[in-house]
């Protein structure tokens, strides 16, 4: 092998004097696909039979180390060997020292593949994470019996049940890293490979490593603890105290229930636990039979309902954000500054956000009254935020300083865009020239405030819908997407009315009130209910008696209602009510969403239940069309997706 830069597969090999630095080079986030994998394992091959090749460095190119396992070959039986535990096991016994570089975000079986290395550099801004429990999975390449070899139980099952990612500086504090440097990382990666030539570098193979089990009792304690929080669900709160929890509370009839969310991901099911008795197994068997113990573990959870909703919620999300294709080749829209169209409702929030987000906010309200409360509001939002330490005074100086109260029409005119509250009332003529767009507008149907509406997220990294008519102007849509990517909202896209959200809330607390005019009690109904999830209850409880029959009536009224969205062209995809149900909180995530749900009814047996149930309830149960158009063809809303 000659010095200089060769290219294999999806690997590119730099020979570095006596240390080949094997690239991943599979953008955007070198996911590690079969191609990938079996180009490392040739790279590795190679350098092994290489007799000048004395170490190697593994680093990567671009904006990640490895964002992990390409989530699309999981469960499908594709992919050539070597599956990813079979290449970091390939990687921890090689014969020669090899050293991680890792430039970026290193997760999931990024991660570890980097433990699997004896030696790991990471440059400062990095961040490294296991967060497949988001998933409904655990570690199942080896990073439930390398890592609490090396930082121990408590700090291996905080990271592993939590699901988040550590910086560079902390993971270096646990010991999950060796190095960190400020630049040049994989030049220093190159000089740790040299040192590392001709010493007892064999000492630091994860398997030989038990700097974590000192305390055998201490070991044990910390997974104790954990398996208990694992089965109290407290896992799903990210290790925070249950108290501590914000959940917001929502009445359906006369029968209160908390939200599904705003709650991480992770937790739901069973991977916590399983998780615990992973780690309690790196203690008590040989290495070899502790990944074995994994390996069974993580199977057991990737064919596990909970997995299976997770993944879909996954993919659905990743999908429903992508805007349509004529609005994504807009260029970026100039906005600068908004005008909001009415003081009333939630414009004062509105308002906020945009300060926060830098924007120049107008507020034009014709009522002194309620111009001087959404006033008030952000004033004590901000003054709120000083005292607890979230904002500067500068910070809340420069913002009020980018606030405008206006009494007159006029002070829309000048704006890069209106945002007319719904309640609000026609913007005036003097601002027919400036892009308008209706805040909180979306929902029945036949109702049309605007080409364009938005229902707004409660703040960066909630759900935004923006809803347009077939008329509506590209230029409109891209601005009004400008508008929310600035807010840090992530938006999903429907046609008319939209309201994706509101409508399925609507139809649950119209199915909750059918019930309860049946005769069937609240409590009945709230226990049936938070046995799938809906209530974020931190402990799934057992469906009650006569549950089931409740359960099922209000699920097929919401799969009913996601069809009748499908059908109306008011969601694009059945992914997207899937998304929009999960992302908003109303839907428990690793539930997957109503048309999921649907699927797994099938499509025969559910428009069969819709019908008889449509005797008595035909506004909840008439059927949707779509359901004998999915008949008719044989497929399934899944199939829809991939449309």
């Amino acid at each position: 092998m000659e010095a200089g830069l060769r290219r294999e597969g999806r690997v590119r090999q730099d020979r570095q004097g006596p240390v080949l630095v094997l690239w991943l080079d599979h953008p955007p986030v070198n996911a590690l696909s079969s191609a990938l994998r079996q180009a490392l394992a040739a790279g590795l091959a190679g350098a092994a039979a290489d007799a000048q090749v004395g170490a190697v460095v593994i680093a990567a190119e671009g904006a990640q180390f490895s964002a992990g396992a390409d989530l699309t070959e999981l469960g499908q039986g594709i992919g050539a060997a070597p599956d990813l535990g079979a290449l970091c096991l390939q990687i921890e016994t090689f014969g020669k020292p090899v050293v991680a570089a890792v430039q970026a975000s290193a997760l999931g079986g990024g991660c570890e593949l980097a433990l699997a290395a004896h030696f790991r550099v990471a440059l400062a801004t990095a961040r490294l994470g296991l967060p497949e429990v988001k998933l409904g999975l655990l570690p199942g390449a080896g990073g439930t019996q390398r890592l609490p070899r090396l930082i121990g139980a408590a700090q291996a099952l905080r990271l592993m049940q939590g699901g988040e990612a550590v910086t560079a500086a902390e993971a270096l504090a646990l010991g999950m890293v060796d190095l960190v440097v400020e630049d040049q990382v994989v030049a220093a990666a190159v000089q740790a490979a040299l040192g590392l030539i001709g010493s007892d570098w064999a000492r630091l193979r994860a398997a030989r490593r038990t700097s974590g089990m000192r305390d055998p009792m201490a070991y044990q304690a910390a997974v104790q603890a954990a398996r208990r929080q694992a089965e109290l669900g407290w896992a799903e709160l990210g290790w925070a105290e249950l108290g501590q929890a914000e959940l917001g509370r929502v009445e359906l009839g006369r029968v209160e229930l908390g939200r599904a969310g705003p709650l991480p991901a992770a937790g739901w099911g069973p991977a916590a636990g399983r998780i615990a008795d992973c780690v309690e197994a790196a203690l008590v068997l040989p290495f070899a039979q502790g990944l074995a113990f994994e390996r069974a573990a993580f199977e057991d959870l990737l064919a596990s309902p909970e997995a299976q909703g997770l993944r879909h919620a996954f993919f659905t999300e990743r999908r429903a954000v992508y805007p349509p294709k004529a609005v994504a080749s807009v260029a970026p829209p100039r906005l600068g500054s908004v005008a909001i169209w009415g003081a009333g409702g939630g414009a004062a929030d509105l308002a906020r956000q945009a300060l926060c987000a830098g924007l120049r906010v107008t507020v034009v309200e014709l009522d002194r009254a309620v111009l001087v409360t959404a006033l008030e509001r952000i004033a004590g939002w901000q003054e709120a935020g000083v005292a607890a330490g979230r904002l500067s005074a500068e910070a809340r100086d420069a913002d009020w300083a980018r606030l405008v109260p206006v009494l007159v029409a006029e002070g829309l005119v000048g704006a890069d865009l209106v945002l007319a509250m719904a309640g609000a009332g026609p913007v005036p003529g003097i601002a027919a020239s400036v892009p308008q767009i209706v805040v909180g507008g979306g929902g029945p149907v036949g109702l049309r405030p605007g080409p364009v509406g938005l229902q707004p997220g409660a703040g960066p990294g909630d759900l935004a819908e923006l809803s347009a008519y077939a008329d509506a102007p590209v230029a409109l849509q891209a601005l009004g997407l400008a508008f929310a990517r600035r807010m840090g909202w992530r938006v999903v896209f429907a046609t008319g009315a939209g309201g994706i959200e509101s409508r399925l809330r609507a139809i649950e607390a119209a199915a909750v009130a059918a019930l309860e005019t049946n005769g069937v009690a609240g409590d009945v109904i709230r226990a049936a209910l938070a046995s799938f999830g809906f209530g974020a209850a931190p402990v799934l409880p057992p469906v009650p008696p006569g549950g089931g029959e409740v359960l099922s009536f209000v699920l097929a009224a919401l799969a009913n209602e996601g069809g009748r969205m499908l059908s109306e062209g008011v969601a694009l995809r059945p992914a997207d009510v899937d998304a929009v149900a999960v992302m908003s909180g109303f839907y428990p995530r690793f539930q997957g969403g109503p048309m999921l749900w649907a699927d797994r009814r099938g499509a025969l047996v559910l428009r069969g239940e819709l019908q008889r149930r449509a005797v008595a309830h035909p506004a909840l149960f008439t059927p949707a069309p779509v359901f004998d158009q999915i008949i008719a063809e044989g497929t399934s809303f899944a199939a829809r997706n991939r449309g």
